[in-house]
């Protein structure tokens, strides 16, 4: 599939990356629709990295290049065998936090802060300006 990457400062590429392998667990994998483009993102671009990991994220593993695009309209095209709230199919809009459930910041609902979040399109390996996203 083709993704849009940062690969460092001022420099995107429109790369050929596999697509996501089968979910598993609660995964879902979304065929993107649409996907904004983020102050965020300018700010990589122009200065970065300043959030994508150079080296592993302590919690995604993920390090550039990276898929940007955390500002996302999809479809789902896969569910995991754990996920029974979503059916393939299904127009979805993307809340990009990845928060580990017993986090002490996320069990007060506010997992924004806690420094174990990641952002899909930002500190994860997938991101919404590729054609598909995990």
């Amino acid at each position: 599939m083709r993704a849009l990457r940062f690969h460092a400062q001022r420099e995107l590429r429109l790369d050929d990356v596999p697509p996501p392998a089968a979910p598993g667990g609660s995964d879902v994998i979304l065929d993107v629709t649409y996907c904004g483009i983020c102050g965020t993102d300018l700010h990589e671009y122009v200065s970065g990295p300043i959030i994508v990991p150079v080296d592993p994220h302590p919690v995604s593993g993920a390090r550039i290049p990276i898929i940007l695009g955390h500002e996302m309209s999809a479809r789902v095209a896969a569910v995991g065998p754990e996920v029974h709230s979503l059916e393939v199919g299904q127009r979805v809009a993307v809340l990009p936090h990845l928060m580990p459930e017993d986090d002490w910041y996320v069990r007060r609902n506010l997992g924004q802060f806690s420094p174990q979040t990641g952002l899909v399109g930002l500190t994860h390996h997938w991101g919404g300006m590729g054609e598909q996203v995990l």
